[in-house]
C-alpha cells in the first residue's frame, strides 16, 4: 500500500507489532496492491492543470506485506517528499 498525504505525522508502529517501523505519511489517499516488476514500480497520479498547485508538496510512503518481518507482518519504507512543478 502506498499512501499519500499533505503533511508528515511520524508515529511508531513498534506498539502494534512491527518494531522499528515508522509512519511518516497521512492516510489521506490509499493506493493499495501496487506490483513490483524487478524490485521496481511506478504510479502515474493526473493533476489538474492549475498554476495553483505549482509548488504544492506532498508525502508518500510505502507499506510492504512482509509476514516473516515481524508480527504485524509489514515493513515501511522510508517517506519521500515531492513538491509539484515542471
Amino acid at each position: 500500500v502506498l499512501y499519500f498525504g499533505v503533511a508528515p505525522s511520524s508515529f511508531s508502529l513498534a506498539p502494534y507489532g512491527a518494531p522499528g517501523c515508522v509512519v511518516h505519511a497521512n492516510t489521506n489517499v490509499p493506493v493499495p496492491f501496487l506490483t513490483a516488476v524487478n524490485g521496481d514500480w511506478s504510479l502515474t497520479i493526473t493533476l489538474p492543470n492549475s498554476q495553483s498547485l505549482l509548488g504544492a508538496a506532498f508525502w508518500n510512503q510505502a507499506f510492504i506485506a512482509d509476514p516473516l518481518a515481524n508480527p504485524l507482518g509489514i515493513t515501511a519504507s522510508n517517506a519521500g517528499k515531492g513538491i509539484v512543478g515542471p
